[in-house]
């Protein structure tokens, strides 16, 4: 969509509605897929904190209940989370580096083809 949209900004007349809207369109692509891709690379660092975080509490003084339930905390975290979209695809910042690299490769295919 990305590639394809830019292809049609670089085609259209700059002082026509259909430029102004297709930036438009493809601005708030980028923002959005920016967005999740951002807040799930938050979610994974902040998860591995978290498990950082376990290993470093004083678990000696701890009552025995409180130290079983922390081994079953820590087990449960020793993965970090990982948010996908559609069960195969990573929410993180090199994930959006990558979508943005790809779809620019497949605009400049669109482009020399064009020749």
């Amino acid at each position: 969509i990305l590639c394809t949209s830019a292809y049609r900004i670089v085609n259209a007349n700059p002082a026509s509605i259909e430029f102004v809207s297709m930036i438009m369109y493809v601005m708030c692509i980028v923002i959005e897929l920016a967005l999740y891709c951002y807040y799930g690379n938050e979610i994974t660092y902040e998860s591995e904190k978290l498990m950082e975080s376990a290993y470093a509490i004083d678990w000696l003084q701890m009552p025995i209940n409180q130290r079983r339930s922390l081994i079953i905390f820590m087990e449960r975290i020793k993965k970090p989370i990982l948010p996908m979209a559609g069960s195969f695809i990573p929410l993180s910042n090199s994930t959006f580096i990558s979508i943005i690299r790809s779809s620019f490769s497949f605009y400049a295919f669109l482009k020399n083809s064009e020749h």
